[in-house]
């Protein structure tokens, strides 16, 4: 018997097959968990799963095994720890560890599935269908309505109820680069570099068309982002930018543009600049505001903005941690020449214009942005998997 890439005896095969049957299970719970975003649940619901699905049982896994755990560890402590700093570096923000604790163990699950047949990656290719039927049957439901009402609306509500069509859109698009990335690009590449070119056009075709349902301008900026990653990383520039161009100009040409500057900047810069103001000439600039209730432009809850968010909690002394972190992620992950960085790249980009921080309980953005995250850090730390792997299995 071999898991990740290490011989097991005959002595230990009882303790791998219930190891086995942990991790089908781990795979069915997280492949439920990431698609509870499409369903009518409440936060609550979604978070209770989590704790009781994941969380829990990846607790145990881990200290089960504490040896295995320490060897873990030393591979990716950097990340984590920098990640901690930017919970604990304001003193109103100790409730945040458990936010910081959930995310460990979020990463954990991807550790433990990475031991199973068909790892995370597998269970994304799930996701990422299921996604793409989602995105048909509201392509076919838009145009209907189109049909019927002779108006191009924003899709905000699924099998009659509300949703947030910018989390939908940021799901949806992240699954069909996913599906590019991992299915259907090395299969055009071996044909030829024309239907490589052609079949990436379609794909960006297909996250405007979704952006433009959903009225997701956020998605667009996302896309922007995992754009000039992809173009470093393909090494292929000026096909990237002649695409763009052409993506630009399909846009015009159909009025989806139009469609998609109809809802304005939607007080994005007045919220920033009054986050910027209150940082400044309340909180203090170095330190922060920490986790207050203060409404900005006296009504909304959040800054709109993962990173205006943590600058506004944790100041210049958290945006400096972050941006450390930011670094070696992507410089760590770009040595590793990891495919999910591209992805995560997509997530990243998301957080200019959506959520309250990226230290959140379960959202969306856990299965666009923190997942392929922590499946790119992975990806830098083969050794150390095989070498935890091997611990666990020294029992």
């Amino acid at each position: 018997m071999k898991i990740q890439g290490v011989k097991v005896g005959v002595g230990v095969n009882f303790y791998l097959l219930k190891e086995q049957w942990c991790v089908t299970f781990l795979f069915v719970v997280m492949l439920i968990f990431c698609l509870a975003f499409y369903l009518p649940l409440t936060s609550k619901s979604v978070n209770n799963f989590y704790y009781v699905g994941i969380a829990l049982p990846c607790l145990l896994g881990a200290l089960s095994n504490p040896r295995a755990l320490v060897e873990l560890l030393k591979g990716f402590a950097w990340f984590f720890v920098l990640l901690l700093a930017l919970v604990v570096i304001n003193s109103t923000e100790i409730a945040g560890l458990k936010k910081w604790l959930y995310l460990f163990l979020f990463f954990m699950a991807c550790v433990f599935l990475e031991c199973s047949r068909w790892g995370m990656k597998g269970c994304f290719i799930l996701f990422a269908m299921v996604s793409s039927g989602v995105f048909f049957w509201v392509l076919v439901d838009w145009l209907w309505i189109w049909g019927q009402s002779g108006h191009l609306i924003r899709y905000d509500v699924f099998f009659g109820e509300r949703i947030n069509p910018v989390y939908f859109s940021l799901l949806i698009n992240s699954s069909l680069i996913f599906l590019w990335l991992f299915c259907v690009e090395g299969w055009l590449e071996k044909r030829s570099r024309i239907a490589c070119l052609v079949g990436f056009f379609v794909l960006l075709a297909l996250i405007l068309l979704c952006s433009t349902i959903f009225q997701s301008r956020t998605s667009l900026l996302a896309m922007a982002v995992f754009l000039v990653g992809y173009a470093l990383y393909r090494k292929m520039i000026l096909p990237v930018i002649v695409l763009a161009l052409l993506l630009i100009g399909l846009a015009v040409a159909s009025g989806f543009s139009e469609l998609l500057l109809r809802r304005g900047l939607s007080y994005r810069l007045d919220i920033w600049q009054d986050a910027w103001v209150r940082l400044s000439e309340v909180c203090g600039i170095w330190w922060g505001c920490g986790a207050d209730d203060y409404r900005f432009l006296g009504k909304f809850y959040h800054a709109h903005s993962g990173y205006v968010a943590l600058l506004y909690r944790n100041g210049l002394a958290g945006g400096l941690i972050f941006i450390l972190l930011a670094a070696l992620f992507l410089w760590r992950c770009s040595l590793a020449h990891s495919r999910w960085l591209l992805l995560a790249l997509f997530g990243w980009g998301s957080l200019l214009t959506t959520t309250n921080g990226m230290l959140t309980s379960p959202q969306p953005l856990w299965i666009y942005c923190w997942l392929p995250t922590f499946m790119a850090l992975l990806d830098t730390q083969k050794g150390t998997l095989d070498r935890f792997f091997a611990a666990r299995e020294a029992v």
